[in-house]
């Protein structure tokens, strides 16, 4: 059964104190508009009741708003200029106490709202949060500029590995995860593109550019995790073009996973015993394939290459792997289930085919290139 409960994660420190940085700097901004119109329609306030002879002494006319406004803007600043105000020759500001009351009151309650926010720009320029603010922008900016590319959620020791890998294949990621810290580790050594925040949310799946990504790996440390991820995934990116592969604690859990719409899943427990027993009794053959992943400047993979129309019908031989420094492993035709291990150079090649080698990612591209190519190129 699927889970029926999200698990929540909280804001890693870091994250919240992003979040507060730009909530107090947006709070800062928005109590100093109100103590300038407040404080400037007080006086226009005053200024009325003086016209009109309610309050002594009185003014020919009302003061304009923009006189007000600027008595708010040099009180509130405290620069210390005289009451700027008109006033009826041979009347001085002294004469108007209601309007010296109502400045010191304006000057008291703006010097609380100028120290919030003046200690609030301060901490977000010097705690780094304008730094980590802008590296968020540029992250996001770089992920919607992607194609074709892979988003792994979970920064932790299976999602570096599953980075490494995309990395040697020369392949775009975009990690996601909701520690900082491991992100910009990741970010440093490997120079990924990162995105701070829950994978399991529209927003940020948004955020890494799911409308043109290639695949997506759920790699979330919980199995709830991944379900949700997966379902909102599939939800965001409905129809084909996207490949998603979970992660598993346990074979017991696969099946929710798939149910949740993935189009495979990995057992962490399964693949460890595989290894185990691989080593046992076939030593050589894992330690041969610990040097093709590891031992080489450019790596070597297990790799498929998709058969472009123009060679529809041609033989395999006609595709001379051999220049290419390859050899054909197996075939699969589309739609198909079952591989052709070792094909002769006579099989028939058709249109979409898998052709499974073995080489380095230049290699690769290069035969891509051909068997996309029209014909006769």
């Amino acid at each position: 059964m699927l889970p029926s409960a999200r698990t929540v994660r909280p804001p890693t420190a870091r994250e919240a104190s992003l979040g507060g940085g730009l909530r107090r700097l947006k709070l800062s901004a928005g109590a100093m508009l109100i103590v300038l119109m407040v404080s400037s329609g007080g006086y226009w306030t005053l200024g009325q009741l003086h016209a009109h002879g309610v309050l002594a002494p009185a003014i020919p006319e009302p003061w304009r708003p923009f006189d007000c406004l600027y008595m708010t803007v040099i009180t509130v600043s405290t620069i210390g200029y005289a009451e700027s105000l008109p006033v009826p020759p041979g009347v001085s500001m002294e004469d108007f106490e209601d309007v010296r009351l109502y400045t010191m009151g304006v000057v008291l309650f703006a010097m609380l709202v100028v120290g919030f926010a003046v200690s609030s720009g301060t901490a977000f320029l010097v705690e780094g949060d304008l730094q980590r603010y802008w590296a968020r922008r540029r992250s996001m900016a770089e992920a919607a500029g992607m194609t074709g590319h892979f988003i792994v959620c979970g920064g932790g020791i299976t999602g570096e590995v599953i980075v490494d890998e995309l990395l040697a294949t020369r392949k775009q990621v975009v990690v996601v995860d909701v520690d900082e810290r491991r992100l910009e580790q990741l970010r440093a050594t490997r120079g990924v593109t990162v995105i701070i925040g829950d994978a399991t949310t529209d927003e940020v799946l948004a955020q890494a550019g799911i409308a043109q990504a290639a695949g997506l790996a759920a790699a979330l440390p919980g199995d709830k995790d991944n379900v949700f991820l997966i379902i909102t995934a599939k939800r965001l990116r409905t129809g084909p073009g996207m490949r998603i592969v979970s992660l598993a604690s346990s074979d017991a859990v696969s099946e929710n996973l798939r149910a949740a719409g993935a189009d495979a899943v990995v057992s962490a427990s399964t693949i460890g015993g595989m290894r185990i027993a691989s080593e046992l009794f076939r030593p050589q053959v894992v330690s041969f394939l610990d040097v093709m992943l590891r031992g080489h400047e450019e790596p070597i993979r297990f790799a498929q290459v998709k058969v472009g129309k123009a060679w529809d019908g041609r033989r395999l031989a006609s595709v001379e792997l051999s220049r290419f420094g390859l050899a054909a492993l197996a075939l699969l035709p589309e739609g198909a289930t079952d591989f052709l291990f070792n094909p002769g150079g006579d099989e028939r090649l058709a249109t979409n085919m898998t052709l499974v080698t073995l080489g380095s990612p230049s290699q690769l591209e290069a035969l891509q290139a051909v068997l996309d190519a029209p014909a006769g190129t």
